[in-house]
């Protein structure tokens, strides 16, 4: 009897190595790619919040007429508003780019004075305000991307025109990938997820519309600056709840303060108007039955990493997919994934088991797909990945204090946490003033006197022979006569400028977060743990309350270490009469929470503005700052630190400059308590009384209740 032979398939190799080519060619376009599957997702969503619209039209033109009529009059409002609010944009920064350019023409001969014509400033801020339009309407402030960005539009406006005549067959043939016996489940949830969802974005994007419109024809009628901007911008705002319009109002209450007197009320009649609409949408999508409430938490993160990541378009339709998942999470109706099953072709490897034939071509593209596509928007979105995780930190740490006002004063918790964020501002818009107001004239003062202070160098003990070899006062003063005439050969301002923006922006970012998580939080949290499985439901609420408490614990110690870091340094710049006192502190304040080497450069500043000051203030400042660092790193660190997150010096070390690696300061500061509660999470989960751990012999099990 002859042997069987058994011969290698070439089918799952074959599978392997289109899936892995793929994979590579994906990753090549992996920009582009992105940028066509938001489009494909705009338009799919734009089709599917317009489609009652399209029935109530067919009924007196006929499918295909609607369909034409929402294409034209889509793509015609979208062009006429966007060419009206791209000329207001224009000429804003016109209008400031003149009036940034008066200080470069400012007279003056003092050192400050020649500093500034030095590094260009209004150059530097002209520059950047003068990209402002095209990233707002481009998101590519490199090169003239308008034209691309009509192309995209007009793309969006021929799919969804697909997408509405096409879209029931669409939809019956995927709910078709389901059993027959679940389909009826699908449908439901179809349905309900129809109901409450896109009743929800139908009212916010009619919001949006009516809010804008009428926002800029008040501004209008008003003879405000840049209506049609302004009602654009106060009409993408309303749509966040609860925190929204606090942005909505920002740039008229700026036109109302810069201009006279005698003109503001009409930047405030805008702003009227706005608050007026942003609490009318929200009492008109209340008062649907039914409908879907997003917090103002999740709707801030989608819109957050939207901007950060590719602009307002991207913006919404995150925000239009949290609020699709909100709806499947919260809908009665519970179905699974139509995966495939399995059968003899299927590969298993491991735990996993993966599909054979086309069908797992099929499927291993789609993955490869979202995971390209997800890798990619999340590396564009990097530095809202920064701000939510920032915020986060605040809002934990702020969590204490506004739960003590609630109690104290016996106010709800929106009052207090407004309270708590108007002092917090209030104290950063001191800081803010008070280096407006004497830095020039503290940094000027410094830099007179740096020459004389290197030449009393000279004669101390150690290094004064090896300056004075040098005549190290000589070159300090002849460096700082040229250093103006080195800065206007140069770039000036135009190269750091930009980033200087990014970081404001990046700040009023993290402080509307912030507000959010702080407003939401309470409710969001139960909310997510009510929806998490039964069987995992107690393990889940164990290891988010021991997180929760580490994460608070070391955000509150953190906050009183450095608090009393920054008094330290703000008592001695009084005392020794350095000048700039609150921002010295607020430096050394904010470096503190970057461990091991954060104290050390936060007192930095402190002991150059002593050295300027004079050898006997340098000392004094040198003594004292050293021995509270001493004092402050070995007692009480760990003292209030360690009773809430116990992370060896190697690990603080690691995740210091890990996190600095990625995001700069703020990583170091972020990803240190991460760590922390890390280890604290997986020691939770090893402790005997762990919910659900099996204790005892393999004979006698016991499940801990």
């Amino acid at each position: 009897m002859a042997e069987t032979v058994r011969r290698v398939r070439l089918g799952p190799i074959v599978a392997v190595v289109v899936l892995g080519s793929g994979a590579v060619l994906l990753a090549r376009a992996a920009v582009r790619l992105t940028d066509l599957v938001g489009l494909v997702a705009f338009a799919a969503a734009s089709a599917w919040l317009v489609t009652p619209t399209k029935r109530r039209l067919s009924r007196r033109f006929g499918s295909a007429g609607a369909t034409s009529l929402l294409v034209l009059g889509v793509l015609a409002v979208a062009l006429v508003a966007g060419a009206a609010v791209l000329a207001d944009l224009v000429r804003a920064s016109d209008e400031l780019v003149r009036r940034l350019a008066e200080l470069d023409e400012a007279g003056g001969t003092s050192w400050m004075d020649r500093l500034r014509r030095g590094l260009r400033l209004g150059e530097g801020a002209s520059s950047w305000v003068s990209s402002l339009p095209g990233a707002v309407v481009a998101d590519d402030p490199g090169r003239p991307a308008i034209g691309r960005r009509v192309i995209d539009l007009i793309v969006v406006a021929v799919l969804m025109g697909f997408f509405l005549a096409e879209g029931p067959s669409l939809v019956a043939r995927t709910v078709g990938a389901w059993p027959r016996h679940d389909r009826d489940e699908v449908w439901s949830m179809v349905r309900d997820v129809d109901a409450r969802a896109g009743g929800y974005l139908r009212r916010t994007a009619v919001g949006m519309a009516v809010g804008a419109s009428i926002a800029a024809a008040v501004g209008w009628a008003a003879g405000a600056p840049y209506p049609a901007a302004i009602g654009a911008w106060a009409g993408f705002w309303i749509a966040v709840p609860t925190v929204g319009w606090i942005v909505a109002v920002l740039p008229s209450i700026g036109f109302a303060l810069d201009g006279d007197l005698a003109d503001a009320w009409r930047p405030l009649a805008v702003v009227t108007a706005t608050v007026v609409l942003s609490f009318g949408l929200r009492s008109w999508r209340a008062a649907a039955r039914r409908m879907l409430r997003p917090s103002s938490a999740v709707v801030s993160v989608c819109v957050a990493l939207g901007v950060a990541a590719s602009g307002g378009a991207l913006a919404l339709l995150l925000v239009i997919a949290a609020v699709l998942t909100v709806a499947v999470v919260t809908s009665p109706h519970r179905v699974t994934l139509p995966t495939p099953e399995v059968d003899r072709r299927t590969i298993v490897v491991g735990p996993l088991a993966l599909p054979g034939g086309a069908t797992g071509v099929v499927w291993g593209a789609a993955v490869v797909l979202v995971t390209v596509v997800t890798m990619t928007a999340l590396a564009r979105a990097s530095s809202g990945v920064v701000w939510i995780a920032t915020a986060l930190m605040i809002a934990v740490a702020a969590e204490r204090p506004v739960s003590w006002l609630v109690r104290r004063l016996r106010i709800p918790r929106q009052a207090a946490a407004a309270v708590f964020l108007l002092g917090t501002a209030i104290v950063f818009a001191g800081l803010l003033g008070t280096l407006v107001a004497e830095g020039p004239e503290s940094a000027s003062r410094a830099l007179d006197q740096l020459p004389a202070v290197v030449e009393d160098l000279e004669g101390a003990p150690l290094v004064g022979d090896w300056l004075a070899e040098r005549d190290a006062a000589a070159t300090v003063r002849a460096q700082l006569e040229q250093l103006p005439s080195r800065l206007a050969s140069g770039d000036g301002a135009t190269s750091w400028f930009p980033t200087l923006g990014a970081q404001l922006t990046g700040m009023l970012w993290v402080l509307l977060l912030v507000t959010a998580f702080v407003l939401d939080g309470p409710r969001l949290a139960p909310a997510v743990e009510r929806h998490v499985p039964v069987r995992w439901r107690r393990q889940y609420h164990r290891l988010s309350v021991v997180g929760f408490r580490a994460l608070a614990g070391y955000a509150a110690g953190a906050v009183l270490v450095s608090a009393m870091n920054g008094v330290v340094v703000f008592v001695l710049a009084l005392v020794l009469q350095l000048g700039l006192a609150p921002v010295l502190a607020l430096w050394a304040f904010v470096w503190d929470f970057v461990p091991q080497v954060g104290g050390f450069v936060g007192g930095g500043p402190l002991l150059l503005f002593a050295l300027v000051a004079g050898s006997t203030e340098f000392v004094v400042a040198t003594v004292v700052y050293l021995v509270w660092q001493l004092i402050e790193s070995n007692a009480i660190f760990p003292a209030i630190i360690s009773d809430a997150v116990d992370i060896p010096g190697w690990a603080a070390m690691v995740a210091a400059l890990a996190g600095a690696v990625v995001a700069g300061i703020v990583g170091a500061i972020v990803l240190t308590p991460v760590v922390g509660v890390a280890r604290l999470v997986v020691a939770e989960r090893r402790r005997p009384d762990f919910p659900g751990r099996v204790e005892g012999g393999a004979n006698t099990p016991r499940v801990i209740p």
